[in-house]
């Protein structure tokens, strides 16, 4: 009804962020940096989760772009963003990543919820939970991911179809670049203590890109619930 920019803008939280090639920035900066954005922008809400304490949330799904309304698609993907409440009751993203997965569809997921978080009563922190991944993944390669997941984890990574389950994950452990460096920027935590995130740069090959981490605690202690790699 407004605009693409105008529509992140609102919607911006004043610490949000996004990236760029490799870059994290401002949002509210980076938008207000940019020209109007003509062109039809539409995305479908795939696969959502809410702390149980209803402050932090995060939502991925496909995204298409098109010139105009009436022109084909001229890019694609998934988008990424993590969501908090803030003082005044008002849902504003803390953090926006698109990855370029392939074969991108509005209508070729069905929407799902992840329910089902309990709180962790423990002192751990996300940033622990990073470390211990971090060690593992060094260790033992890929692989250790089959100890992080749970059926309705999902990975978004550049270049490869959405992996919307823990099955279709472990298919593809041998196509996820295998010795990527993780730089966390910032993370944060639910009230509840039952969702958290993180973000910062991944060098591949070299080369510094972005990533970002969603961790869910269920019974069976903190589990992955989405990825995301620019690689």
């Amino acid at each position: 009804d407004q605009s693409i920019k105008k529509a992140f803008l609102h919607y911006a939280d004043s610490s949000a962020v996004v990236f760029a090639n490799g870059k994290i920035a401002n949002a509210m900066a980076s938008w207000n940096a940019v020209p109007e954005i003509s062109g039809l922008l539409e995305w479908a809400p795939a696969l959502t989760c809410m702390s149980s304490s209803g402050d932090l949330a995060f939502n991925t799904g496909p995204f298409t772009f098109r010139p105009s309304a009436g022109d084909t698609i001229s890019g694609s993907g998934h988008f990424n963003t993590i969501w908090l409440k803030n003082k005044n009751g008002e849902w504003k993203f803390l953090a926006d990543l698109g990855a370029d997965t392939r074969n991108t569809s509005l209508q070729t997921i069905e929407p799902r919820i992840i329910m089902g978080l309990t709180p962790d009563t423990s002192s751990r922190t996300i940033g622990t939970l990073e470390a211990e991944l971090n060690m593992a993944l060094a260790k033992s390669g890929n692989q250790t991911y089959t100890a992080f997941l749970r059926p309705d984890s999902w990975f978004n990574i550049d270049g490869l179809p959405a992996l919307t389950s823990e099955t279709a994950i472990l298919a593809a452990l041998d196509q996820i670049p295998e010795t990527v460096k993780y730089t966390s920027v910032k993370s944060g935590l639910s009230i509840a203590k039952d969702l958290g995130y993180v973000y910062g740069y991944a060098e591949v090959n070299g080369r510094k890109e972005n990533f970002l981490r969603v961790w869910g605690h269920t019974a069976n202690g903190w589990k992955i619930l989405l990825q995301v790699l620019k690689s």
